[in-house]
Protein backbone atom coordinates (compact mmCIF):
# COMPACT_ATOMS: atom_id res chain seq x y z
CA UNK A 1 0.00 0.00 0.00
CA UNK A 2 1.02 3.30 -0.28
CA UNK A 3 2.55 4.38 2.63
CA UNK A 4 2.32 8.23 2.05
CA UNK A 5 -1.41 8.61 2.78
CA UNK A 6 -2.55 7.89 5.87
CA UNK A 7 -6.73 6.71 6.17
CA UNK A 8 -8.70 8.93 9.28
CA UNK A 9 -10.64 6.02 10.58
CA UNK A 10 -13.09 5.39 12.98
CA UNK A 11 -14.24 2.26 14.90
CA UNK A 12 -18.24 1.96 16.11
CA UNK A 13 -19.40 -0.89 17.86
CA UNK A 14 -22.15 -1.35 20.19
CA UNK A 15 -24.82 -3.88 21.15
CA UNK A 16 -27.43 -5.21 18.83
CA UNK A 17 -30.11 -3.01 18.36
CA UNK A 18 -28.23 0.21 20.09
CA UNK A 19 -28.74 2.67 17.27
CA UNK A 20 -24.55 2.20 15.61
CA UNK A 21 -26.82 2.66 12.09
CA UNK A 22 -28.41 5.29 13.34
CA UNK A 23 -25.11 7.18 14.37
CA UNK A 24 -23.55 6.80 11.25
CA UNK A 25 -26.18 8.14 9.51
CA UNK A 26 -26.69 11.59 12.02
CA UNK A 27 -22.90 11.78 11.51
CA UNK A 28 -22.75 11.32 7.70
CA UNK A 29 -25.90 13.84 7.46
CA UNK A 30 -24.11 16.10 9.21
CA UNK A 31 -20.69 15.90 7.58
CA UNK A 32 -23.17 16.59 4.15
CA UNK A 33 -24.19 20.07 5.82
CA UNK A 34 -20.97 21.17 8.08
CA UNK A 35 -18.41 23.12 6.02
CA UNK A 36 -15.08 21.40 5.42
CA UNK A 37 -12.51 23.37 6.96
CA UNK A 38 -9.87 21.88 4.49
CA UNK A 39 -12.01 23.20 1.63
CA UNK A 40 -11.88 19.67 0.54
CA UNK A 41 -14.93 17.30 -0.62
CA UNK A 42 -15.35 14.31 1.72
CA UNK A 43 -15.09 10.42 0.63
CA UNK A 44 -16.43 8.72 3.63
CA UNK A 45 -16.63 5.29 3.25
CA UNK A 46 -18.54 3.12 5.57
CA UNK A 47 -17.42 -0.52 6.15
CA UNK A 48 -19.78 -2.96 7.77
CA UNK A 49 -21.85 -7.01 8.35
CA UNK A 50 -23.88 -7.57 5.11
CA UNK A 51 -27.17 -6.48 6.22
CA UNK A 52 -29.82 -8.88 5.42
CA UNK A 53 -32.42 -6.43 4.06
CA UNK A 54 -31.63 -2.93 3.25
CA UNK A 55 -32.77 -0.41 5.43
CA UNK A 56 -34.91 2.84 4.12
CA UNK A 57 -32.54 5.12 6.57
CA UNK A 58 -29.92 3.80 3.98
CA UNK A 59 -31.38 4.34 0.29
CA UNK A 60 -33.16 7.83 1.86
CA UNK A 61 -29.41 9.09 2.80
CA UNK A 62 -27.68 8.10 0.06
CA UNK A 63 -29.95 10.39 -2.37
CA UNK A 64 -29.85 13.14 -0.13
CA UNK A 65 -25.81 13.12 0.32
CA UNK A 66 -25.92 12.77 -3.64
CA UNK A 67 -27.14 16.13 -4.03
CA UNK A 68 -23.92 17.63 -2.20
CA UNK A 69 -20.60 17.39 -4.01
CA UNK A 70 -18.43 18.15 -0.87
CA UNK A 71 -19.70 14.60 0.67
CA UNK A 72 -19.43 11.32 -0.97
CA UNK A 73 -20.57 8.35 1.24
CA UNK A 74 -19.66 4.54 -0.10
CA UNK A 75 -21.14 1.12 1.54
CA UNK A 76 -19.42 -1.35 1.56
CA UNK A 77 -20.95 -4.77 3.22
CA UNK A 78 -18.76 -7.49 3.98
CA UNK A 79 -19.96 -10.59 3.41
CA UNK A 80 -19.61 -13.95 5.45
CA UNK A 81 -21.03 -13.14 9.19
CA UNK A 82 -19.98 -10.92 11.91
CA UNK A 83 -16.88 -9.10 11.04
CA UNK A 84 -14.42 -10.26 13.91
CA UNK A 85 -14.86 -13.41 13.44
CA UNK A 86 -16.76 -15.55 10.74
CA UNK A 87 -15.83 -12.82 7.95
CA UNK A 88 -11.87 -11.63 10.00
CA UNK A 89 -10.70 -12.92 6.34
CA UNK A 90 -13.07 -11.29 4.30
CA UNK A 91 -12.78 -8.22 6.08
CA UNK A 92 -8.98 -8.35 5.67
CA UNK A 93 -8.75 -8.94 1.96
CA UNK A 94 -11.70 -5.66 1.71
CA UNK A 95 -10.17 -3.94 4.03
CA UNK A 96 -6.43 -3.97 2.37
CA UNK A 97 -8.34 -3.26 -1.25
CA UNK A 98 -10.06 -0.15 0.35
CA UNK A 99 -7.41 1.59 1.80
CA UNK A 100 -5.12 1.32 -1.67
CA UNK A 101 -7.90 2.65 -3.44
CA UNK A 102 -8.62 5.23 -0.76
CA UNK A 103 -5.17 6.16 -0.64
CA UNK A 104 -5.05 6.68 -4.67
CA UNK A 105 -8.30 9.22 -4.34
CA UNK A 106 -7.50 12.44 -5.99
CA UNK A 107 -5.96 14.89 -3.13
CA UNK A 108 -9.08 16.92 -3.23
CA UNK A 109 -10.79 14.46 -1.75
CA UNK A 110 -10.32 13.41 2.07
CA UNK A 111 -11.48 10.01 2.42
CA UNK A 112 -12.63 8.60 5.83
CA UNK A 113 -13.12 5.02 6.97
CA UNK A 114 -15.96 4.09 9.26
CA UNK A 115 -16.12 0.57 10.64
CA UNK A 116 -19.39 -0.51 11.74
CA UNK A 117 -19.29 -3.94 14.06
CA UNK A 118 -22.39 -6.72 14.22
CA UNK A 119 -23.89 -6.05 17.87
CA UNK A 120 -22.18 -9.26 19.35
CA UNK A 121 -18.55 -8.32 17.31
CA UNK A 122 -15.64 -8.23 19.55
CA UNK A 123 -13.78 -5.08 18.90
CA UNK A 124 -10.42 -6.07 19.58
CA UNK A 125 -10.36 -8.69 17.39
CA UNK A 126 -10.67 -5.29 14.82
CA UNK A 127 -8.17 -3.59 16.75
CA UNK A 128 -5.53 -6.29 16.31
CA UNK A 129 -6.65 -6.32 12.56
CA UNK A 130 -5.64 -2.95 12.22
CA UNK A 131 -2.33 -2.87 14.42
CA UNK A 132 -0.64 -5.62 11.62
CA UNK A 133 1.96 -5.08 9.27
CA UNK A 134 0.68 -3.54 6.09
CA UNK A 135 -2.52 -2.35 7.24
CA UNK A 136 -1.24 -0.23 10.43
CA UNK A 137 1.00 2.03 8.66
CA UNK A 138 -2.21 2.88 6.56
CA UNK A 139 -4.97 3.80 8.75
CA UNK A 140 -4.68 6.54 11.94
CA UNK A 141 -7.61 5.66 14.16
CA UNK A 142 -8.96 8.75 15.76
CA UNK A 143 -11.70 6.92 18.05
CA UNK A 144 -13.34 3.81 18.82
CA UNK A 145 -16.93 4.76 20.15
CA UNK A 146 -19.26 2.37 21.49
CA UNK A 147 -22.95 3.34 21.07
CA UNK A 148 -25.07 2.63 24.17
CA UNK A 149 -29.14 2.36 24.28
CA UNK A 150 -30.95 3.50 27.42
CA UNK A 151 -33.06 0.24 27.18
CA UNK A 152 -30.46 -1.73 27.18
CA UNK A 153 -28.57 -0.96 29.97
CA UNK A 154 -31.62 -1.90 31.66
CA UNK A 155 -31.15 -5.56 31.34
CA UNK A 156 -29.01 -7.18 33.30
CA UNK A 157 -28.48 -9.55 30.70
CA UNK A 158 -27.08 -7.18 28.69
CA UNK A 159 -24.99 -5.04 30.48
CA UNK A 160 -23.60 -8.30 32.26
CA UNK A 161 -22.68 -9.65 28.81
CA UNK A 162 -18.68 -10.05 28.74
CA UNK A 163 -18.95 -8.86 24.89
CA UNK A 164 -20.75 -5.81 25.63
CA UNK A 165 -18.54 -5.20 28.70
CA UNK A 166 -15.80 -5.43 25.89
CA UNK A 167 -17.47 -3.72 23.93
CA UNK A 168 -17.31 -0.69 26.46
CA UNK A 169 -13.88 -1.23 27.38
CA UNK A 170 -12.49 -1.02 24.00
CA UNK A 171 -14.04 2.09 23.59
CA UNK A 172 -12.75 5.74 23.89
CA UNK A 173 -15.59 7.50 23.42
CA UNK A 174 -18.99 5.91 25.37
CA UNK A 175 -22.11 7.44 23.30
CA UNK A 176 -25.69 7.56 25.00
CA UNK A 177 -28.28 7.85 22.67
CA UNK A 178 -31.72 8.92 24.02
CA UNK A 179 -35.00 9.31 22.67
CA UNK A 180 -34.13 12.33 20.99
CA UNK A 181 -31.08 11.06 18.93
CA UNK A 182 -27.53 12.90 18.92
CA UNK A 183 -26.88 16.39 19.65
CA UNK A 184 -25.13 18.63 16.87
CA UNK A 185 -22.88 19.73 19.14
CA UNK A 186 -21.73 15.91 19.87
CA UNK A 187 -21.71 15.04 15.95
CA UNK A 188 -19.24 17.78 15.80
CA UNK A 189 -16.90 16.83 18.46
CA UNK A 190 -16.78 13.40 16.76
CA UNK A 191 -16.39 15.40 12.68
CA UNK A 192 -13.84 17.33 14.43
CA UNK A 193 -12.15 14.49 15.61
CA UNK A 194 -12.35 12.30 12.50
CA UNK A 195 -11.73 14.82 9.94
CA UNK A 196 -9.10 16.89 11.61
CA UNK A 197 -5.63 16.52 10.38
Amino acid sequence: MNPTRVIPTLLINGWRGSGKTGFIHQLLQRAAIRQNPRDTALHWCVMRDAPLLPTSSTLSFESAAAADASTRVEWIDVAGGCLCCSALLPLRVKLVSTLRRLQQLPPALQPVLLLETSGLADPQVLLRLLGEPGIASSVDLRAGVTVLAPTQLQSPAIVTHPMFLAQCRAADRLLWLGSGGVSLQLLDRVLDAVVTC
